[in-house]
């Protein structure tokens, strides 16, 4: 949210957020969490899509007041935000239901939960990605042709679809169809076959961090009974330490540091390994249940603690 508040209207060269946009992105989130903690569910979904209508009209009405073009992978934040609207909706519904239609909830909760945070990952990620590793402005060095718009929009609209394929056909199918359409932008867009030309730890932590996307769904399509630990490849692996690599770049930007480092911060060393650590604990807790909670804690307390570094390196850039 904060993120994409900040990123279209500079994008785009349009206004910021007005105030009530502001209060209610602020509000929901607290707002839907305190209603689920008092299982107020119905009000729960309504707090989150009002977040996401905020969102999604606050992206929209920016996106066609503007001249510059984004690159086609774009498409899937519009997809992943309604992924998260569609799902939501579904979860609601299906908890309303009789038994032999509670699919629609788990249909509902796998969009929300995987659909959304994949179409961020995909669509922030080929506009960022190129720029971080490579210092380059895709839409500028290639315009974009409107062809590859469609093709990402049918590629987002069938991975939305595998959510059906899951619970109505083969769960090994659905995410196999899930690691390779994410591959193919992974691969296609996002140019993570290439090397990174400038030098940073961030830029190459970033690089591996969007291939945990396709990983972790293949994890599963391989290893269903370790779903949830393929899940953590692609929640704590992918999006996680994306969004440490790209606050980084972002971090070092605002104090003068655009230019690559000599040495990667030490506190950015010391956050990657807590996160990492924090990713082996959550794998282990799934294929090692005996031992649940001791892995939980720990990778719970590598996981926190691994913030305390990267916020030092945000304020310290911005002192």
């Amino acid at each position: 949210m904060g993120f994409l508040f900040t990123f279209i209207p500079r994008r785009t060269g349009t206004g910021p957020p007005a105030a009530w946009q502001m209060i209610v992105a602020l509000a929901a989130p607290v707002a839907s969490v305190v209603f689920a903690w008092f299982e107020q569910w119905l009000a729960a979904q309504i707090s989150w899509l009002a977040l996401l209508a905020v969102l999604v009209g606050f992206a929209a009405r920016r996106m066609a007041a503007t001249r510059r073009r984004v690159p086609p992978s774009f498409v899937w934040v519009a997809m992943g935000l309604a992924m998260g609207a569609a799902g939501a909706v579904l979860a609601g519904i299906g908890m309303t239901l009789a038994e032999p239609s509670f699919w629609l909830h788990l249909v509902g909760r796998g969009l929300l939960m995987q659909g959304l945070f994949t179409g961020l990952v995909l669509g922030v990620g080929g506009l960022l990605l190129p720029a971080v590793t490579h210092g380059v402005d895709v839409t500028a060095e290639r315009p974009p042709r409107r062809w590859a718009y469609v093709i990402h929009t049918v590629l987002a609209a069938a991975f939305a679809a595998t959510f059906f394929v899951e619970h109505l056909a083969s769960v090994v199918v659905a995410y196999a169809l899930r690691a390779t359409i994410t591959l193919a932008v992974v691969i296609g867009s996002l140019q993570a076959l290439q090397p990174p030309t400038l030098r940073g730890l961030h830029r190459r932590v970033a690089q591996w961090s969007v291939w945990m996307l396709p990983v972790g769904y293949l994890w599963v399509a391989v290893a269903p009974e370790y779903r949830r630990a393929g899940l953590h490849l692609v929640f704590l692996g992918c999006f996680t330490v994306l969004v440490l690599a790209v606050s980084t770049q972002v971090a070092l930007s605002h104090g003068g540091r655009a230019e690559p480092l000599r040495r990667a911060p030490w506190q950015l060393v010391v956050s990657c390994g807590l996160v990492g650590a924090a990713l082996v604990g959550r794998v282990l807790l799934e294929v090692d249940p005996p031992h649940f909670h001791l892995w939980l804690g720990a990778s719970a307390a590598a996981f926190l603690t691994a913030t305390v570094p990267w916020a030092a390196l945000a304020m310290a850039r911005r002192t």
